[in-house]
């Protein structure tokens, strides 16, 4: 599979939930219109219903205050009482926020007591007295007058039951457009009034005076015909306003209105590009490094398929349900199996792979596979069995296959030919123990000469005690007292070789068990018997402790060889040198809470360095053609394998230094 598939994996899914997402946005962008509009149109109405009451009590004020005035007035004649009037009005005027107040003649448009210049007087501007005295009640009416528009409030004056005048008062229409601005609109909306013939009498904006109306009213809701083309951009509700013969209209700008949802829009599909974008790139990024570990994997995979079927070891692999899902060419090697052909895959004795195998080498086998599975443990198991002539040893080991979780999921078999390993120890082991056997022969020439040299004396006494006798007795001088003496010393001295043969068959005999002794005393003993070789070459040997005694518990007879072996080594050492010196060897005693140091050191001329890295190994001699090779070899083995603890080796030279370490209380092996 190429980058570039990895790269545009996703991106099919990816741009179909893209497209996806962006239908719901803009979904979700008409839903919130319409939600919106709805919200709208009803906090529409509400507003609008508000300055339309807001109006109706408004004028009603008016109305009532004029009444008031009425009534005061009504009472009063006119030509006798003027200043009282006037005075009225005056007040009522300005109390009841009238522009003007005046009287009228029912049937003459001369004005009183007002001046005359307050108002338009001219005959045919009056028109509104009439429909006063028709409809008897009080009556609104527009007056036009000077490019000026007002609203003239009139009701009739009485005198003997016979309308006789008519009190009216004047709103500017600022005035009307200041209490219908006093009410706030949604969206800084506004509100304005027309008349019935759709003219436009109140507006904030004075060019739209008495202009007509463009938008068609529909009479069936509060709202305008839809296909009305105003609609484009205003959203309008209207009311009538039976005071006024007319119709209050609001009007909100569309674009104030859906400004926050026409943002949300913006903001929405820009998140969604910036995300789409993102998501894409990171897409990009997380594919090319999914590319990177699948050519990671797919080379490590490759690796470890190549180190399997290359691998020294035969391998086999089986699934849950025991079915052989895989096995490397060496393992049909390892079990002598050529020409492989199955019609099962089940992992068994029984399947063809195991034909060469004993039949108890196959139950073993069998037992594995079952206790592997059941207990999900690893077993290991060593067999050994001919196979056309040829002794064949293998190493099995059965190992369960569990995922992450722990849960099995099978097994896996590796099976390892340790024949050459096998032969290899069991040479090993001949070659340990003909060292064994030098050593013993070396051990024996060297207990001999200590025997020899440890005899000389008794023996020589001996012959001297029993010569005597003989003399005495031709002489005729062989008295009892003189022949029970000589006899005793001769005993005395046979009794001293009896022990010696004691000492040396214990110092050269293997110990089997663990011995309870005293170190130092075991040290006495090993010097008691090979300090003679040393006397007779002038070398002293200085045994230095810091206590009386040291308790022990290990192979005493193994710890005493390997002591023996180093003083020995050290003793050759010193007669290899050249200088003329007192040759000393030192034994030092230390313990810790755990364990014995002991160090011999000499002062002899030193290991070679050619030699120094071929210490502790076999057949390796510091004295050459005088020596075996084998001392240190066997006496570190010794000390590992039967003291458990270690020989070292701490100085080369000046002095030279061994250390032998073991533990003071070694349990059984």
């Amino acid at each position: 599979m190429n980058m570039k598939h990895y790269l545009f994996k996703n991106i099919k899914m990816i741009l179909l939930f893209s497209i996806g997402f962006f239908i719901l946005i803009i979904a979700n962008y008409w839903m919130n219109l319409s939600i919106l509009k709805s919200t709208i149109y009803d906090l529409q109405i509400q507003s609008m219903k508000d300055v339309s009451n807001h109006l109706n009590e408004w004028l009603e004020t008016k109305m009532s205050s004029l009444y008031l005035a009425r009534d005061f007035v009504s009472k009063l004649h006119p030509d006798e009482n003027e200043k009282r009037i006037h005075e009225i009005l005056t007040n009522s005027s300005k109390l009841a926020g009238f522009a003007t107040l005046f009287m009228q003649d029912a049937y003459s448009p001369t004005l009183l007591p007002l001046e005359q210049g307050s108002l338009c007087h001219a005959p045919n501007t009056f028109f509104y007295h009439e429909k006063t005295l028709l409809d008897n009640t009080l009556t609104l009416h527009f007056n036009s007058c000077h490019k000026a528009m007002s609203l003239v409030m009139c009701t009739p004056l009485y005198m003997r039951n016979t309308p006789t005048r008519m009190l009216c008062g004047t709103l500017p229409l600022e005035y009307i457009q200041a209490e219908m601005e006093s009410i706030s609109l949604p969206y800084d909306g506004k509100a304005f009034l027309i008349n019935q013939n759709k003219r436009i009498l109140v507006h904030s904006d004075t060019n739209n005076f008495f202009k007509l109306f463009p938008c068609e009213l529909d009479k069936n809701s509060c709202h305008l015909v839809e296909t009305s083309k105003c609609l484009e951009k205003y959203i309008f509700s209207y009311a009538p306003i039976k005071l006024l013969d007319g119709y209050l209209i609001t009007q909100l700008d569309k674009k104030k209105v859906y400004e926050k949802v026409d943002m949300q829009l913006f903001i929405n599909i820009f998140i969604y590009t910036v995300s789409l974008l993102l998501f894409i790139l990171l897409n990009l990024l997380y594919n090319t490094l999914v590319y990177k570990n699948v050519e990671q994997l797919s080379s490590a995979k490759a690796l470890i398929q190549n180190f399997i079927d290359h691998n020294e070891k035969g391998i086999l692999i089986a699934d849950a349900n025991q079915n052989i899902t895989y096995y490397n060419q060496r393992f049909l090697e390892l079990l002598r199996v050529s020409n492989f052909e199955s019609k099962t895959n089940y992992l068994s004795t029984q399947h063809p792979l195991y034909q060469n195998l004993p039949p108890w080498v196959q139950s073993c086998m069998e037992k594995m596979i079952q206790a592997t599975i059941q207990k999900q443990k690893t077993w290991k198991n060593a067999f050994s069995f001919s196979y056309n002539n040829e002794l064949l040893h293998f190493f099995c080991i059965m190992s369960p296959l569990k995922d992450g979780e722990g849960t099995y999921k099978g097994i896996i078999v590796i099976l390892d030919d340790v024949t050459e390993k096998t032969k290899e120890k069991q040479q090993k082991k001949e070659q340990e123990d003909i060292l064994f056997q030098q050593a013993k022969m070396a051990d024996l020439g060297q207990m001999i000469g200590a025997i020899s040299h440890q005899w000389r004396q008794p023996l020589n006494a001996i012959s001297i005690l029993l010569g005597n006798l003989l003399q005495f007795k031709s002489m005729k001088c062989l008295s009892d007292a003189i022949f029970e003496e000589n006899l005793q010393r001769a005993i005395s001295n046979t009794h001293y070789l009896s022990t010696t043969i004691d000492t040396f068959k214990n110092f050269y005999l293997p110990e089997q068990k663990i011995q309870t002794f005293d170190l130092k005393i075991a040290l006495d003993e090993t010097l008691f018997i090979i300090e003679p070789h040393f006397k007779n070459s002038s070398i002293f040997i200085d045994v230095i402790t810091k206590k009386e005694t040291y308790p022990c518990q290990t192979y005493k007879n193994e710890l005493q060889q390997i002591i023996a072996n180093l003083l020995f080594n050290a003793k050759e050492a010193l007669l290899e040198s050249t200088t003329k010196k007192e040759f000393t060897i030192k034994i030092i005693l230390e313990e810790t809470e755990t364990e014995y140091r002991i160090k011999v050191e000499d002062n002899g001329p030193g290991i070679h360095t050619s030699m120094r890295t071929l210490l502790f190994k076999p057949f390796k001699s510091t004295k050459g053609s005088k020596g075996t090779g084998n001392g240190l070899y066997l006496s570190q083995l010794i000390a590992t394998q039967k003291l458990a603890g270690t020989l070292s080796l701490l100085s080369y030279q000046n002095p030279t230094t061994f250390l032998l370490s073991f533990p003071k209380y070694q349990g059984a092996i």
